[in-house]
């Protein structure tokens, strides 16, 4: 409650689309119309809107969240929480001595690349918080475990990606490792 007492406008912290998407994007560190109507039981134009009212929000007077970087320009937009919303949430954790358990990158690059189709090191990037060039070595080893294959040969450059790969142990790959993990659990 320490966090959402630093959320402004105040209807956003009675609304409760808003506070369902806020605690999705706590638990996953991104959002986005697809993966929110499930979890408001609306439809993904109605989730969209709902993600709309929390693109306004503000936390310690800065943007509470923004838009994934690297989202092609013909896909949905898709949002994570700034750095001064996580400053701010590791700030509340601190002093309420909520203990979090993290996501990792891995789990992160896991659930976008099964969700979007595909994942760059620019999204992974943007996601965690943290240079593309430092994601390189998650995405690999994605396509190591047979997650992800290069979307060129070339393997770099701009617009490069990793896609799902071909074949149906792809999803059964990712679904149990990530029931395993706990990424996704009912009560999220």
């Amino acid at each position: 409650m320490a966090f959402l007492a630093k959320v402004t406008p105040d209807r956003v912290r009675n609304d409760l689309n808003s506070l369902l998407l806020l605690r999705h994007l706590v638990d996953h560190l991104w959002v986005d119309a697809a993966r929110g109507a499930p979890l408001l039981q609306h439809t993904p134009l109605e989730a969209a809107a709902a993600l709309s009212v929390l693109a306004n929000a503000r936390v310690k007077g800065a943007a509470l969240m923004a838009e994934v970087a690297g989202v092609p320009d013909d896909a949905s937009p898709a949002w994570r929480l700034t750095v001064k919303a996580v400053e701010a949430l590791a700030g509340a954790d601190r002093q309420t001595e909520q203990r979090r358990r993290p996501v990792t990158r891995t789990q992160v690059a896991r659930e976008w690349a099964l969700a979007r189709g595909r994942v760059s090191t620019t999204e992974l990037a943007s996601i965690v918080g943290a240079t593309p060039s430092n994601m390189g070595s998650v995405l690999k080893a994605l396509e190591q475990e047979g997650l992800l294959a290069p979307s060129s040969e070339a393997r770099r450059g701009r617009g490069f990606y990793y896609r799902l790969a071909r074949g149906s142990d792809a999803g059964d790959i990712c679904s149990s490792r990530a029931a395993d993990s706990g990424l996704w659990s009912s009560s999220t």
